[in-house]
């Protein structure tokens, strides 16, 4: 009877540990490598999107302004987690590096990091290609 309780206490304690350890973030649950597609709002015309994010912590990001200019804009790098393992943000200047990832998209924050909202914030997703 003793082994039987202290085996249960044992497995209840490993049980809890692991999901505590284990806690889903967007980072370790959700596939988040592949490439996101969407039209941005901007300034003067809307802006087509592609990031690519890879495995390795890289990412390719190209965009057009459309209607202004027939110029493919690209840039490589790399970008971190942030603690939560939501969000990541990518090492780049003057374009917003700050991306919620969710399950099969990926959201534009802006330059601070939060959520634009507004009218136009539905419009600041990019859809994970399949």
């Amino acid at each position: 009877m003793k082994k039987i309780l202290v085996a249960l206490i044992v497995a209840c304690f490993l049980s809890n540990a692991c999901t505590l350890a284990g806690t889903p973030t967007a980072e370790n649950s959700v596939g988040w490598a592949g490439v996101y597609e969407g039209m941005l709002p901007g300034a003067n015309s809307p802006i087509h999107v592609v990031l690519a994010l890879n495995h390795d912590r890289t990412y390719s990001l190209t965009w057009q302004y459309i209607g202004k200019s027939s110029e493919i804009f690209t840039e490589k790098g790399s970008f971190t987690w942030n603690e939560a393992g939501d969000t990541i943000t990518l090492d780049i200047e003057d374009w917003p590096p700050h991306y919620f990832v969710g399950q099969g998209h990926v959201i534009q924050l802006d330059m601070s990091g939060e959520r634009n909202t507004g009218t136009l914030a539905d419009r600041y997703i990019l859809k994970q290609m399949k």
